[in-house]
């Protein structure tokens, strides 16, 4: 595993140099149990010398943890941003202030209820990619964009849950 300089090899002079097939992340994982055994057995680690590919920090934060991937479901629940374009469209269609609660909103389907199902559907709703008629007329599934129960209107998730006279009867 170490080349003449002393340093661990890189994955593409590793490959050269005993000509077998494999892929970074086996030569990685062969790469780590050598060194959790030098670190087991108080050996001190040669430095490495690292030339490509250069790890992203997803990558990084697998290869540090032995927990598996709570560090990368952390990393992701920190950069999550709301929609700002479906913020933008409800504040439009429902004349709704500019410091309008939307935490509040987002966070409101898992207070209500512990059925994931209702979760995920009021989670559409929230960002606007609920599957309406006309959302689906715009992807070209459909052939008309007209509310599949009063047929006069458009349908969206406005006219669904506000405006249908057939809906409201629900």
């Amino acid at each position: 595993m170490l080349n003449e300089n002393g340093y661990f090899h890189s994955f593409d002079s590793f490959i050269q140099k005993w000509n077998v097939r494999t892929n970074f992340l086996q030569f990685n994982s062969l790469l780590n149990c050598v060194k959790r055994i030098l670190a087991a057995n108080n050996i001190e680690e040669p430095l490495q010398n690292y030339e490509h590919p250069l790890q992203p920090l997803s990558v990084k934060l697998l290869c540090s943890t032995t927990k598996g991937c709570r560090d990368i479901y952390n990393l992701l629940l920190s950069s999550v941003l709301p929609s700002l374009k479906s913020q933008h469209k409800w504040r439009m269609d429902m004349n709704l202030p500019d410091n309008f609660g939307w935490k509040f909103v987002y966070e409101l389907p898992f207070f209500l209820t512990k059925d994931s199902m209702l979760q995920w559907f009021q989670y559409r709703i929230n960002h606007r990619i609920l599957g309406t008629n006309r959302l689906m007329f715009k992807m070209g599934i459909v052939d008309k964009e007209n509310c599949s129960f009063c047929n006069h209107f458009s349908e969206t998730i406005l006219h669904l849950f506000c405006e249908c006279r057939y809906v409201d009867q629900f």
